[in-house]
């Protein structure tokens, strides 16, 4: 299982049978299973410039008829480019910010977050799993995570 940043996936090709359809430019994620569930696939200048929704797990195939990004906010799905920088909260309060999300592009999972301490005896970013996340406030912009401010300082530096 290889894990790469969000940042560094934004970009790549997104291929199916009949070969590339775009390039990656978001993944919508499911936080409770840490499933990544649809990628939102730029589709170029050739069309328009348009932007799909695209499920995960049905590449290489696809079906054109994905419910748009709108419609998966409000079934939950989390965006992952929209929690990037969403402010982090430990049990005993403000903590620090998403930097990014690890995601597997090969199970199309994510397991962890990379997350940025507000604490100065923390510097680097540090590996948090996906399950110490107990809630996500999207109008609040803030991740909450079941621990200390000291477990997060223990977490490893990415």
């Amino acid at each position: 299982m290889f894990q790469r940043a969000l940042r560094d996936l934004r970009g790549d090709d997104v291929m199916i049978d009949d070969g590339r359809i775009g390039a990656l430019e978001d993944v919508y994620f499911d936080a409770e299973w840490g499933e990544v569930r649809y990628l939102l696939v730029s589709t170029g200048e050739a069309e328009g410039g348009l932007h799909r929704v695209v499920p995960a797990h049905s590449l290489p195939g696809w079906f054109p008829d994905s419910p748009d990004a709108e419609g998966l906010e409000q079934a939950g799905i989390c965006s992952g480019s929209d929690i990037v920088g969403f402010r982090l909260a430990s049990r005993e309060g403000p903590a620090g910010w998403v930097a990014d999300l690890l995601v597997d592009d090969d199970s199309w999972s994510i397991e962890y977050m990379v997350v940025q301490l507000d604490a100065p005896d923390a510097p680097g970013e540090r590996v948090v799993p996906l399950t110490w996340v107990r809630g996500i406030d999207k109008e609040q912009r803030v991740v909450t995570v079941g621990c200390s401010a000291g477990e997060l300082r223990g977490a490893p530096v990415l």
